[in-house]
């Protein structure tokens, strides 16, 4: 199934949540993107990125995230 531009702008926002200074919203945008559909664009330099979180439950989320694309 192809996406639509909705889940593309929502990838999009959702991949600036990783970079956001609060602990609670990087780690939301991670949990978001995992129950998104796998064909998601331009998260997969972001989500590598997060594995060098300084939060544990970032870097987690963000790896388990990579195993799935």
């Amino acid at each position: 199934a192809e996406l639509g531009p909705a889940a593309s702008s929502a990838s999009l926002a959702l991949r600036a949540g990783f970079d956001d200074p609060d602990v609670e919203v990087r780690r939301a945008a991670i949990q978001a993107i995992l129950a998104m559909p796998r064909a998601i664009p331009d998260v997969t330099a972001g989500l590598f990125a997060a594995t060098k979180d300084a939060d544990s439950q970032v870097r987690f989320g963000a790896a388990l995230g990579l195993t799935q694309l």
